[in-house]
Formats: structure tokens, C-alpha cells, sequence
């Protein structure tokens, strides 16, 4: 099993807090390697 799983957060972070919760728990998730955040449109 790898130390840390590289993901991309794909989001349309706006007025809903669903986007807001995920982020905050990959930032603080000790396995997650957050290499970036894509805005959905």
C-alpha cells in the first residue's frame, strides 16, 4: 500500500459546503497528497 495517494480535486466550489468539506478533509487526510484543484464550470 503507497504512503500517500496523489489526487486532483475537481470542484465547483460556490455557495453549497459539500465542495468546502471535501476540501478540508483532504487537506488534513494524512494519506492524501493534494496536487491540485480544477474548477468545474
Amino acid at each position: 500500500m503507497p504512503d500517500s495517494i496523489p489526487l486532483l480535486l475537481d470542484t465547483d466550489i460556490g455557495s453549497d459546503i459539500d465542495d468546502a468539506v471535501c476540501l478540508g478533509y483532504l487537506l488534513r487526510h494524512p494519506r492524501c497528497e493534494l496536487r491540485g484543484i480544477s474548477p468545474s464550470h
